[in-house]
């Protein structure tokens, strides 16, 4: 169980820092181009399983499952 407020062990922070990495600060003409840069950043996400695996996988929920 995570504690109460733990944004940092939570997976999908992760990869929405790496997202954001690409996103944040620009100014988009529509939502519609955001959406086009989202999707080919996700792309190659998509394609490599193993590699949402790891960036899931390291960090508190291993350690924790280790520790049983």
């Amino acid at each position: 169980m995570l504690p109460a407020y733990s944004p940092e062990l939570n997976p999908i922070e992760k990869f929405w820092d790496l997202i954001q990495d690409h996103t944040a600060n620009n100014l988009w003409p529509s939502i519609e181009r955001l959406d086009q840069v989202v999707a080919a950043h996700l792309e190659d996400w998509w394609a490599d399983k193993r590699r949402v695996n790891k960036l899931a996988g390291n960090g508190w929920a291993r350690a924790s499952a280790n520790a049983s």
